[in-house]
């Protein structure tokens, strides 16, 4: 049982670092002033708790995408951030809030 854990656990956390990788790259590359400056008004992780019955992954999206966008799955946030678009994990989300933070904090003081 202990190898299933720990292979689980990695898994967990390769999910949890390929968020972080696309957070960053996202910011640094496709990012507005906008985009960055509305993420970082989320207050994560207050409104993605599992007592509001949402996922992190729904939270962002919700956020970012314009009024409507359940209606029209492309206009879901994650529709041309991720491949898997309909399956982003809690970890991604995670992570990629995590890592367009992280950019962002390195560059909001110089703009």
């Amino acid at each position: 049982m202990e190898d299933v854990i720990k292979r689980l656990a990695d898994s967990k956390k390769q999910e949890l670092d390929d968020g972080r990788e696309e957070g960053r790259n996202w910011a640094m590359k496709e990012a507005s002033y906008k985009d960055l400056k509305r993420l970082s008004k989320l207050d994560f992780d207050e409104v993605a708790s599992p007592e509001w019955g949402r996922t992190s992954a729904y939270v962002i999206a919700e956020h970012m995408s314009p009024e409507g966008w359940e209606d029209n799955p492309r206009d879901n946030f994650w529709y041309y951030q991720v491949d898997d678009h309909d399956d982003v994990s809690d970890e991604f989300a995670q992570g990629f809030y995590e890592g367009a933070m992280e950019v962002w904090g390195q560059v909001k003081d110089k703009l």
